[in-house]
């Protein structure tokens, strides 16, 4: 089971992250343009926090099932002191449940703003942030694609 959800996790992330770009892409450039806000952007921003959250929850059954996390979390004083464990163990799961959370913060907000270029507005900046945390987050040294 770890393997076949292991590389899951790894494909989704792309998709997760295009929409991310995709839906940041859009408010900046409608910040740039015109600014309307469309049924198009309320769609974006939504699908990329639905696809954050689907990307969320298979790292957290991955999480659960990894033979290296349960060998990284039966000595956490030895974990804390390497890098790559730590990050794996604690770091990577943090960070990106805040890039979950900012991009679900930017779907509320858009909500309360009254303007078009105030949602553009919002959804940018937090879309940005999750966006940030993501890229921070990933393991890049690992298989990009498995």
């Amino acid at each position: 089971m770890y393997t076949p959800l292991l590389t899951l996790h790894s494909w989704i992330r792309w998709i997760a992250l295009l929409a991310v770009v995709f839906a940041l892409l859009r408010s900046v450039r409608a910040l740039a343009g015109d600014g309307r806000w469309t049924p198009a952007d309320t769609k974006w921003l939504k699908g990329s926090a639905h696809a954050m959250t689907v990307q969320f929850l298979l790292g957290i059954f991955l999480f659960a099932v990894s033979p290296y996390i349960r060998d990284l979390m039966g000595d956490m004083a030895a974990t804390m002191r390497d890098r790559t464990s730590r990050f794996f163990a604690v770091e990577h799961a943090a960070i990106m449940f805040l890039a979950l959370a900012s991009i679900h913060v930017g779907v509320l907000m858009t909500r309360s703003a009254t303007t078009d270029r105030g949602k553009h507005t919002r959804a940018a900046i937090c879309v940005a942030i999750a966006l940030g945390l993501v890229a921070y987050g990933i393991p890049w040294d690992r298989p990009l694609v498995r």
